[in-house]
């Protein structure tokens, strides 16, 4: 049955149900919603979108990170619409490209932002093989976010990237060993 939209128009119902997850503190760059349109093919099932370079941003340094992570939570789910529908929130971020084939989407610039605060329940440094951190050696605005006024400068990613990167990473895995040796 045809959809009704304004002033008499007729539309199909829609074919593909397309999700993203998004959180409420990060960020995806303006031309996303055009990239995943260009790049989502008709495909019998359901199918993962994963855009795989994006940037991390942690507020207590003013420092970011460009990173390479296939199993990144900003995935998109394309499936039919239709009453099995589930919509990406069904698939936890680690697993999903293990549950249903999977495209990956590797762009120059990072596609998303994810902002790591004080307040993350568990965003911080990734440290497993299926990460690649690249250090960003010179000023970066994030204006393509939507975030005009928002901006690192070069000598603050050189001084981070050379004092507390390594500092941080080191810490970060200290963490994880004690957690894991003590269970």
């Amino acid at each position: 049955m045809p959809l009704v939209r304004g002033r008499g128009a007729k539309f199909p119902p829609p074919k593909l149900l397309i999700t993203t997850n998004l959180d409420n503190d990060d960020a995806f760059s303006s031309d996303v919603v055009e990239l995943l349109r260009r790049e989502v093919r008709p495909a019998p099932g359901k199918r993962i979108y994963s855009l795989l370079y994006g940037y991390q941003y942690f507020t207590d340094r003013k420092f970011a990170l460009k990173m390479r992570y296939t199993n990144n939570h900003f995935l998109t789910l394309v499936e039919p619409f239709d009453e099995n529908a589930e919509t990406i929130i069904s698939y936890r971020h680690t697993k999903a490209i293990r549950q249903q084939p999977t495209v990956f989407i590797a762009t120059r610039r990072g596609k998303w932002l994810e902002i790591v605060h004080e307040d993350n329940v568990s965003n911080d440094f990734r440290i497993n093989i299926k990460v690649w951190y690249i250090p960003l050696l010179y000023g970066r605005s994030f204006a393509d976010f939507g975030l005009g006024g928002f901006r690192v400068s070069c000598a603050g990613q050189w001084a981070n990237t050379l004092l507390v990167v390594p500092v941080r990473f080191l810490v970060t895995a200290v963490r994880r060993l004690r957690r894991k040796w003590s269970r």
